[in-house]
């Protein structure tokens, strides 16, 4: 998971000091979900991933872990039923990207 972390876009970014061009994607890819995936989920996944930084005491990667929460939080958070998944933040930039079909 340590391996996992250092080969992701998100963490290449982050080393290079672009914590702003993390995108949610980059988020979802590092954490084995897509961009549907329910808030509990990624929550797990995020959970197992800082449990695995914490038993190989990466502080870097503790932090870059951390900071992603702060970026999107969210992402963890749990929705209520039937209000869909996608964030704001991804809900406009696809409008911007796409625009209206009428």
């Amino acid at each position: 998971m340590v391996m996992r972390i250092e080969q992701s876009a998100a963490y290449r970014k982050y080393q290079k000091s672009k914590v702003e061009s993390i995108t949610e994607f980059d988020l979802v890819d590092l954490l084995f979900c897509s961009i549907e995936t329910d808030p509990a989920v990624l929550l797990r996944n995020y959970k197992a991933f800082r449990d695995a930084a914490k038993v190989y005491q990466r502080k870097d990667l503790l932090e870059f872990l951390e900071q992603l929460k702060r970026i999107y939080p969210e992402r963890f958070r749990r929705t209520k039923k039937g209000s869909g998944m996608m964030s704001p933040k991804l809900a406009s930039i696809r409008g911007k990207n796409y625009g209206s079909q009428t």
